[in-house]
């Protein structure tokens, strides 16, 4: 019974975020509570798994918050001014150039593993210049997420190293036959990366107004559009560019990025400091500085809640005991004629089932489960971890269970609905075409 409870409510939350009919952290935090008092459990441990979960999440919170407000200081101070002006005058039209650095940069970003950092780093400079070139911000999202999300099997990743724990093996050696799949997998980013591009720009995506004259003659793009959302001219403090402190601002990012990846100092720490030494210096005064705090509060604020809210009912789905209970039920209801091939059969499914479980409970809940049944089978642990592992990485960023799905949609402005619809295909896409090329390699078989 609390099997069916738990994928009714898994089920529920994904439709109702599909269609955009109620706030993220109303369908996330009403949903699960009515789910957890109809399995049978009483109000007061369902407020300790509520709060159990928001604790989980509290870090990546203050970190959003801290970061939201430090690039959007940034942005207006005119960081990405310089970068945006060299691609939009590089590029022009070529959609399929902008999408391919974003692709790859996306790449490079990931190497350190880090979702968050990852999504940090890419979304708030490139998004200006998909505003600029009339591309969606969706497409922004999918293009960082499908190399993300292939990037993401390396050895320090979070997944490999949950697998490699599971297992009590090195996570190195579980890797390496890994890394012809992700070779393949980059590859066939950039052939979607194409596609993509082309699709953009036959629902209208490039300059079709007097940006070329505006370059030519030195107008800040932010100045040229007034109706731009990071618009840099204020009609209390004026401009609001920095450009003799440019240096210092790259400087200072570069910095914050660097720390964050080393990872010696809580991500919050990082973002936290960055903000108070880049306000200051860039914008004397109390009012000034205020001023900026409050344009982009309220962005911080509601994606705030949402994270909230999702810390709720993953505290929710794992205080309950609803998603052992689940992970286990999606093993039984696989007959037994599939057995030896149970966990290829996962690794196809890697993407829905992700979106389901998210990695903690995948890894740490469904991958024992089926190691034992395809013990009796002869299959190798670390063979029934790749298939696993391949099409699990894929999904994450499309994932709602994973609370930096919510920084990436939050940086983009967009909703996680409109993100998942637009975006699923393409990644269970790709997860099928990894373990296609898994099978035809041998990185994995029955």
């Amino acid at each position: 019974m609390l099997s069916i409870i738990g994928f009714i409510m898994v089920l529920l939350i994904i439709l109702l975020l599909l269609r955009g009919k109620s706030l993220p952290v109303v369908v996330m935090f009403v949903v699960p509570i009515i789910a957890a008092l109809f399995a049978g459990f009483h109000l007061s441990e369902v407020g300790t798994f509520v709060m159990d979960g928001i604790n989980k999440v509290t870090g990546i919170i203050a970190m959003f918050i801290f970061a939201i407000l430090y690039f959007g200081v940034m942005t207006k101070a005119g960081l990405f001014e310089p970068l945006i002006r060299k691609l939009v005058k590089s590029a022009g039209n070529n959609i399929v150039a902008v999408a391919m650095v974003t692709a790859i940069i996306a790449m490079l970003a990931h190497i350190e593993g880090v979702g968050a950092a990852t999504f940090l780093i890419t979304i708030p400079a490139l998004l200006p210049i998909y505003r600029r070139l009339n591309m969606r911000p969706t497409t922004l999202l999918l293009l960082v997420g499908l190399s993300a999300g292939t990037m993401n099997m390396i050895p320090w990743g979070g997944p490999t190293l949950r697998a490699a724990t599971t297992l009590d093996m090195d996570v190195v050696e579980l890797w390496k036959p890994l890394i012809p799949i992700q070779i393949i997998g980059l590859l066939t980013i950039l052939i979607m990366t194409y596609i993509i591009a082309k699709i953009e720009i036959k629902r209208g995506a490039g300059i079709h107004n007097s940006a070329d004259a505006l370059l030519s003659s030195g107008t800040s793009l932010a100045q040229s559009d007034p109706t731009e959302q990071l618009d840099n001219m204020d009609e209390k403090f004026g401009d609001l560019l920095r450009p003799k402190l440019w240096w210092f601002n790259v400087s200072l990012t570069i910095a914050a990025i660097g720390v964050l990846v080393w990872g010696v100092v809580p991500p919050a720490v990082v973002f936290m400091a960055a903000l108070t030494i880049a306000l200051p210096i860039n914008y004397r005064g109390v009012e000034v500085q205020s001023h900026l705090i409050k344009i982009f509060s309220p962005e911080a604020i509601l994606m705030a809640t949402v994270l909230m809210a999702a810390g709720s009912f993953l505290g929710i789905l794992s205080g309950t005991g609803m998603v052992d209970v689940m992970a286990s039920d999606i093993v039984r209801i696989i007959p037994d004629a599939f057995g030896p091939y149970l966990h290829i059969i996962i690794g196809f499914l890697g993407v829905p089932l992700g979106m389901i479980f998210g990695p903690d409970p995948y890894y740490f809940g469904i991958l024992p489960i089926v190691v034992e049944v395809l013990n009796a089978h002869g299959v190798p642990p670390e063979m029934v971890a790749r298939a696993m592992l391949i099409g699990e990485n894929v999904g994450f960023p499309i994932s709602p269970m994973v609370p930096s799905v919510y920084l990436a949609v939050g940086l983009a402005g967009v909703s996680i609905g409109e993100h998942i619809k637009r975006s699923f295909f393409w990644f269970w896409g790709l997860g099928i075409v990894l373990m296609i090329a898994a099978l035809i390699l041998g990185v994995i078989s029955a």
